[in-house]
């Protein structure tokens, strides 16, 4: 489903591993390891690593969700999406090919409602040209 020759690895955890594209650096990948249950703590760690990853780069990003590895994902873990800070993270793509994925996002969109604007996809390239759209305007000083 990844095609890894178009990204580069930026982040390796139990759960989760993560890339950028390499045209477009504020897009980062996740594809979370095969089986994963999507709790508290690895909410946490996901968005504390996005945060820093935006302090390192000074700019704001989105980010592509596989969706199909994942297993289950708890209520207070999607709370903690929920309340991503829009200014740090500005959109988000996920991605779903098989049933349960595509349940997890829909259920996660239609009931969590995110702040960030967030879509279902059938690919991460569709996910990436629509990320490119929502980029934030900036502004001259």
């Amino acid at each position: 489903m990844l095609d890894k020759s178009k990204y580069r690895e930026i982040n390796r955890a139990p759960s989760i591993t993560m890339y950028v594209v390499e045209d477009a650096p504020d897009i980062l990948i996740t594809v979370p390891s095969k089986g994963t249950k999507d709790t508290v703590a690895t909410a946490r760690e996901y968005v504390e690593f996005l945060y820093a990853y935006v302090a390192a780069t000074r700019q704001a990003c989105s980010a592509v969700v596989i969706m199909d590895n994942l297993l289950s994902q708890d209520p207070e873990a999607r709370r903690i999406y929920q309340n991503i800070d829009k200014a740090r993270v500005y959109a988000a793509g996920l991605v779903v090919a098989s049933p349960l994925a595509r349940a997890l996002g829909s259920f996660f969109i239609g009931l969590t409602r995110p702040i960030a604007p967030t879509k279902l996809f059938n690919t991460v390239d569709n996910a990436v040209e629509w990320l490119k759209t929502m980029r934030p305007q900036r502004t001259e000083n």
